[in-house]
């Protein structure tokens, strides 16, 4: 093996976008936010609805 060398490719994909599953990295994102606005939505929701279900069901 003196005569030969053998060459790797190290970082193959450095120039390429994100993918996770056929996703792009920019869909991937748009995703992310999206469904953390529906928790903060959700937990704001509850947070002002619940003391009225919980005022109706004492009474």
């Amino acid at each position: 093996m003196q005569g030969s060398e053998i060459q790797y490719e190290i970082n193959k994909g450095v120039n390429r976008a994100i993918e996770f599953r056929g996703l792009k990295a920019q869909y991937i994102y748009y995703l992310a936010v999206g469904l953390a606005v529906l928790l903060l939505l959700f937990v704001c929701c509850i947070s002002v609805v619940s003391p009225y279900i919980l005022a109706w069901r004492l009474f």
